[in-house]
C-alpha cells in the first residue's frame, strides 16, 4: 500500500515537469523590430478598414434617411411603395453590414493573434486598434454604470 503511495506522490510531483513542453528560443532586439514594423503597417491597415466602414455607414444612414423622409412625405400608393423601398433598404443594409462585421471579425482575430506572437500583450496594448477598441469600450462601460435619473411623481 505505502508502495503504491510513493509511486502515486512520484507520479503527481513529476506532472509539472513532464507537462513543460520546450519554449521557443527569445527572439533578439532586431527581429522584435522587424516584428514591430510589420505590426505597424497591419494595424494602419485596420484603422483604414475601420475608419472606411465608418464612412461606409454614415452614406449608408444617409441613403436611408432619404428613404424615410420620403416615406414619411408620400400618400396613397405613393407611400405603400416608399414603404417597401425603405424596408428593402434596411434589408440590404442589415445583410451588409452583416456581412462585413463577419469579414471584420475574422481580420481582427487574426491581427490579434500576430500581435500575441510578435510581442504578445505589450505588443496588442501598443496597437492603435486596439486601443480605439478599449476606449469606446470604457465608454460604453461608464454609460452603463451610470444610474438613470430618479422619475418625478407626475409619471
Amino acid at each position: 500500500m505505502k508502495m503504491i503511495q510513493t509511486i502515486v506522490l512520484g507520479v503527481l510531483l513529476a506532472m509539472p515537469v513532464l507537462a513543460q513542453g520546450t519554449q521557443p528560443a527569445p527572439r533578439d532586439k532586431g527581429q522584435k523590430a522587424a516584428g514591430h514594423g510589420a505590426m505597424t503597417a497591419s494595424c494602419e491597415d485596420m484603422m483604414k478598414q475601420h475608419q472606411q466602414m465608418m464612412s461606409d455607414m454614415q452614406q449608408m444612414n444617409k441613403q436611408l434617411q432619404a428613404k424615410v423622409s420620403a416615406m414619411n412625405s408620400a400618400t396613397g400608393e405613393q407611400k405603400v411603395q416608399a414603404i417597401a423601398d425603405t424596408v428593402n433598404e434596411l434589408a440590404k443594409q442589415h445583410q451588409g453590414m452583416f456581412d462585413r462585421m463577419q469579414q471584420m471579425h475574422s481580420g481582427t482575430m487574426t491581427h490579434m493573434s500576430e500581435h500575441m506572437q510578435s510581442g504578445g500583450a505589450q505588443s496588442m496594448a501598443n496597437c492603435p486598434m486596439m486601443k480605439e477598441m478599449g476606449q469606446s469600450g470604457m465608454q460604453a462601460q461608464r454609460g452603463k454604470d451610470a444610474k438613470p435619473a430618479p422619475k418625478s411623481r407626475a409619471e
